[in-house]
């Protein structure tokens, strides 16, 4: 029979509790319903939101200056109820309209058909995995860092392909996994392409394309927001 230290079962306890609290963190996930059926449950809620709120005459402040086109003479703004005749009709007549009236819809629509033929075909795949793999030992962290970045055109798949085969690299190098998750989380977010900051940036100019008062502190989180992705270009 093999003695345990007292350390032994301290670690066991670790483990177990660690186990513990990854199992809920799963359980809590697989709880979240797939996003099509929270985007219908939004959409119903918002329906009857606007059916409850209309009954009460809830309203706001109409911004636009007086004389505008579509301002009330009152000079407010009230909920319309969605769920009768006029708010049905209202979601039907705009539906359209409000899809193609989405300013960077055309931009967005050409990179994913692009960038979802490379991931579904493999490409990305193939490419982030050349890229780690091949590289040397000394570049491995600037490699990983790189493709990180890079991965971010792809949406997800930077955590599905890039953060196991990453792991993979940095424990066969004796570096802990932490690192990984550090690493790549800082990195996500960053973009190196300029077409794609190009994208992220258009729907922040929307309310002042269309000639809307703002205040002053809107204007500054419209001006600093695409310069700090552009900042974070650089950076990373």
């Amino acid at each position: 029979m093999t003695l345990q230290s007292p350390n032994d079962f301290d670690q066991a306890g670790k483990t177990s509790h660690m186990q513990r609290f990854l199992k809920g963190v799963e359980w809590l996930g697989n709880l979240l319903p797939h996003p099509v059926v929270l985007f219908i449950w939004m959409s119903v809620i918002l329906l009857g939101l606007s059916a409850i709120l209309s009954a009460m005459d809830v309203a706001v402040i109409d911004p636009r200056p007086e004389g505008a086109k579509g301002r009330a003479e009152d000079g407010m703004i009230y909920v319309v109820n969605l769920l009768n005749g006029e708010g049905l009709a209202k979601i039907v007549e705009n539906l359209v309209k409000n899809f193609t009236g989405f300013v960077p819809l055309g931009t967005v629509l050409v990179a994913l058909l692009g960038v979802g033929i490379a991931e579904y075909s493999g490409m990305i795949s193939a490419a982030l995995r050349g890229m780690v793999m091949n590289a040397p030992k000394k570049m491995v962290t600037l490699v990983v860092v790189f493709a990180g970045i890079m991965s971010n055109t792809a949406a997800e798949l930077g955590y599905v392909v890039l953060i196991p085969l990453a792991a993979m690299i940095f424990h066969a190098l004796g570096r802990p996994l932490w690192q990984v998750w550090l690493l790549l989380l800082q990195v996500f977010q960053a973009v190196i392409v300029p077409i794609y900051c190009l994208v992220r940036s258009i729907h922040y100019y929307q309310v002042l394309a269309k000639k809307l008062p703002v205040s002053l502190t809107q204007i500054m989180w419209l001006v600093q927001k695409p310069i700090g992705i552009l900042w974070q270009s650089v950076l990373f």
